[in-house]
């Protein structure tokens, strides 16, 4: 409560006048006066917003509501990059689901990696945390040009990194297993976010098992290992990958 004067100079007292500043003063304790506080609650809020979305009808491929536990494991799991799923991600969730799954694992990728690439210059005593922290408090700026320079550069490596592996999937799925272009950069691109922030999430139930024997996508050398059911769809190409290597079809959720 506050004091304010009345109309004759009296004193009356004014409800409420302290409670935001006491709200402020609790969200800071809790959330914002420690960096570890501000860092966990960062990871819960996303997962949170990432629970809610994926809970929406059509974020599932049938409209139907997902329950809040699998929606929150799938969002843990993406925003922690684990790769843990309690449903096939190609057949449960919709375009948009996969999307915002894909949002999780980019959004908690760079936060651990931005998290890592502060913590090794810290150590390795390049970033001189404490003297901009103190030039800082001498001329009342909240700018910290180190960290701001390691973040642009940690997002700007990833940008690149998944964009060139992006591209190469998807033009390999489009001329070497005869994709659309929809459907092959739309595959190339979420298995490359996936794949660099080591999230684990695929569009396919089996994973990248049918491209096994291409090592233009797995990497490495071409194979010529072949599943030991002589049931075999598909033909080879020419340079040895098969255009559905293994008795599992590659299937899209487009």
């Amino acid at each position: 409560m506050s004091l304010t004067l009345g109309p004759h100079g009296g004193a009356r007292r004014r409800k409420g006048g302290r409670v935001p500043g006491r709200v402020a003063g609790v969200w800071h304790s809790l959330f914002t006066a420690h960096p570890a506080r501000t860092v966990v609650s960062a990871f819960a809020l996303v997962i949170a917003v990432g629970t809610v979305l994926l809970m929406l009808p059509f974020s599932s491929q049938d409209g139907s509501t997902t329950d809040v536990l699998t929606a929150l494991f799938t969002s843990t799991s993406a925003v922690c990059v684990t790769g843990l799923v309690v449903v096939d991600t190609a057949t449960h969730w919709s375009g948009f689901g996969e999307g915002v799954i894909l949002a999780l694992i980019q959004v908690g990728g760079f936060g651990i990696m931005a998290m890592a690439s502060l913590l090794a210059l810290l150590v390795s005593g390049k970033l001189r945390l404490r003297m901009q922290l103190t030039a800082a408090a001498e001329t009342k700026s909240l700018g910290i040009g180190d960290i701001r320079r390691v973040l642009l550069g940690v997002a700007g490596c990833t940008l690149i990194v998944e964009l060139a592996v992006g591209a190469f999937l998807a033009l390999r799925l489009r001329f070497g297993y005869d994709r659309s272009f929809g459907e092959a950069a739309y595959s190339g691109f979420f298995h490359a976010v996936s794949a660099f922030n080591n999230a684990g999430f695929g569009l396919h139930g089996d994973s990248l098992t049918p491209y096994r024997a291409c090592g233009t996508v797995r990497g490495g050398r071409e194979s010529d290992t072949r599943p030991s059911s002589p049931a075999r769809t598909g033909r080879p190409t020419s340079n040895g990958c098969s255009r559905a290597a293994g008795t599992t079809s590659v299937t899209f959720s487009r």
